[in-house]
């Protein structure tokens, strides 16, 4: 089963490990690279990477970066206004 989700409007991810929230307009999907680099520098392998399997990055409200890929997402939390953290960055 598929469904078409908006992702400006993800406020939270449903992990093994718990729901992990969204900060900004962080949340994407994308294709995963084997390793994965921030800008010039290298941050590391990408557990299980295999290069162009879907994956969804985003940043916490702690400043964390996660990186994971879709197969492991339990589910999502999306809100029709949009995340709080944009509302507010607009105010």
């Amino acid at each position: 089963m598929s469904f078409e989700v908006d992702v400006k409007k993800v406020t939270g991810v449903l992990l093994a490990g718990g729901w992990s929230e969204i900060y900004g307009s962080s949340f994407e999907i994308h294709s995963s690279p084997a390793v994965l680099k921030d800008e010039k520098e290298e941050l590391g392998s990408f557990a299980g990477g295999i290069e162009g399997r879907p994956a969804a990055s985003w940043i916490t409200e702690g400043n964390e970066r996660v990186t994971c890929h879709l197969s492991e997402i339990l589910a999502l939390k999306w809100s029709k206004e949009g995340r709080k953290w944009d509302a507010e960055e607009k105010a």
